[in-house]
């Protein structure tokens, strides 16, 4: 009886791991690397401590920063972020280089960015209450445009943050190295991390989390990749209008934990682009109300070592054997 009870878990584990519905987490472990530390500046009244559980982001497509500032400006004002994060920082066709001053938001750290490669560029801002970890992998390098950082809220809790862009006319190779870096970063098992910005797939039905196109296109690829790695998707609203097309959820918010995102809200495109700023709370899942429901670590299972398990178990004498008709 015993044996059969432990045959029944481990077929329930592999089930939830290897079937594609659902939300996922994935395998194939990196190596940590150094990072950059950035040290905390003192407090500044604009910005909003949300509590110490959790913070504000402000998340936004500027479509080019230099004219978007004022904008950009009243509504940090309005809002409070702790944390910002912009894609498509530089002016399109532009070949003049943003300098720190033309990036410097009052009461935040200067942006970790990665304006010094090619592509549109992205920007995240770190409020002056938290201190922040430029993360320097090895396995961000190969997809065009991502940005990620550690941010320490305090009591040792620390929240790994990425944003990415990815163009619309991103080919194929590009698209299977975005899939390979989420595969990679939701390897690393980090217990808090948001991945934000605009990822260009109009072609997804996020009701049913399934692509709208055709079977083996890079939409669906993505949603595998989503999949795999239970990466839960939070924006169900369209984040993107522009003349007579039709509106689509491009910019996404995505968690490895679920009931993490509240309050969000879809806000005014900042200057004349095309892409709604995006506003939520976040808050660390160990913060919430306490719960007494058992939940299972999915992202923590061996599950080479139960695949392995269930190939050695000879079913057929198994299931002769037992009284399952």
């Amino acid at each position: 009886m015993k044996e059969k009870k432990k045959v029944n878990v481990i077929f329930l584990i592999a089930r939830v791991k290897l079937s594609k519905g659902g939300k996922g987490r994935c395998s194939s472990r990196a190596v940590p690397h150094p990072r950059q530390k950035v040290s905390v500046l003192k407090n500044n009244p604009r910005v909003n401590n949300f509590n110490k559980g959790g913070f504000k982001v402000l998340s936004a497509n500027v479509d080019g920063i230099t004219t978007k500032m004022i904008d950009l400006d009243q509504c940090i004002e309005d809002q409070k972020p702790d944390i910002i994060a912009l894609t498509e920082v530089k002016p399109k066709n532009s070949k003049i280089e943003l300098k720190d001053s033309d990036l410097v938001i009052e009461g935040y750290h200067l942006p970790v960015n990665n304006l010094d490669q090619k592509g549109r560029g992205i920007c995240i801002y770190v409020s002056q209450l938290y201190g922040v970890e430029d993360l320097k992998l090895d396995i961000v390098k190969d997809f065009k445009e991502s940005v990620w950082v550690n941010v320490k809220i305090g009591n040792n809790k620390k929240v790994v943050l990425g944003c990415v862009y990815r163009s619309p006319s991103s080919d194929s190779e590009n698209n299977r190295e975005l899939e390979t870096l989420l595969r990679a970063m939701s390897d690393e098992s980090f217990e808090h991390m948001i991945i934000v910005g605009d990822f260009n797939y109009p072609n997804v039905d996020w009701d049913t989390c399934t692509a709208t196109d055709r079977e083996g296109s890079d939409s669906d690829q993505f949603m595998e990749c989503l999949n795999d790695c239970f990466l839960v998707q939070h924006v169900d609203q369209p984040t993107r209008f522009r003349g007579s097309q039709r509106p689509s959820i491009l910019d996404l918010i995505l968690t490895n934990e679920e009931n993490v995102i509240r309050d969000m809200q879809f806000l005014a495109p900042l200057g004349n682009s095309d892409h709604c700023t995006i506003v939520f709370h976040y808050i660390c899942q160990q913060e919430l109300s306490k719960s007494k429901t058992k939940k299972y670590k999915y992202d923590k299972g061996n599950y080479s070592a139960m695949r392995d398990h269930i190939s050695s178990v000879d079913w057929e004498n198994k299931l002769m054997d037992s009284n399952t008709p």
